[in-house]
């Protein structure tokens, strides 16, 4: 997982791009803390290929207050499919502040 420190307090990891889901649970602009996203961005939502690449997708991680998923066209809206326990939300938030001095950490997602 990566730190997106360009959105406020969330981990991403990108996924295979074939994976393309349907809109559901769409959110805009502030997810709350826990929540887990999936976000799809087709190809030639950018003229060019910011990031290297014109289609992405990807698996987002809220760990604080004050996020908001973003791209360089502003917000992202995001699919919500998940939440990490209250219980495991410190935790999570310990290794995300971690990873902004520390860099990319493993991450296994499994269903609780």
């Amino acid at each position: 997982m990566l730190h997106d420190i360009w959105s406020g307090h969330l981990v991403f990891v990108h996924i295979d791009k074939a994976i393309k889901l349907p809109a559901e649970n769409l959110l805009t602009y502030l997810p709350t803390v826990g929540d887990v996203y999936y976000y799809y961005r087709p190809p030639h939502y950018f003229r060019g290929a910011p990031y290297g690449e014109t289609e992405a997708a990807e698996i987002g991680l809220v760990y604080d207050r004050d996020s908001r998923p973003q791209g360089a066209r502003g917000p992202k809206a995001v699919n919500i499919f998940a939440h990490v326990r209250e219980s495991n939300v410190k935790r999570l938030k310990k290794v995300c502040e971690l990873m902004l001095f520390e860099g990319a950490k493993d991450v296994e997602i499994t269903r609780g």
